[in-house]
């Protein structure tokens, strides 16, 4: 199971983001704030990085996160709530 939601987490958005990086495109990456554990009392600064993923689904959206920010430069990630 984690297999697959890190191919379409994590690979998936890493090749787009190689892609766009090659065509001078930016990328937006919708993730989640599944990315924290959930304990914080006030909301997560937006360049936040005190991650603390409580799930598959939160590590994989994570990785996701990260390999984005590494394959392009021009991005931006927005990370939703209650989906």
């Amino acid at each position: 199971m984690i297999d697959i939601c890190r191919k379409v987490n994590k690979d998936g958005p890493a090749n787009i983001a190689k892609v766009c990086e090659e065509l001078d495109i930016p990328m937006m990456y919708f993730s989640t704030d599944y990315v924290f554990n959930g304990q914080g009392e006030e909301p997560w600064d937006p360049d936040c990085k005190d991650y603390e993923p409580l799930s598959v689904y939160g590590q994989t959206k994570l990785e996701g996160e990260l390999a984005v920010a590494d394959n392009v430069d021009k991005h931006f990630i927005v990370r939703i709530a209650w989906v």
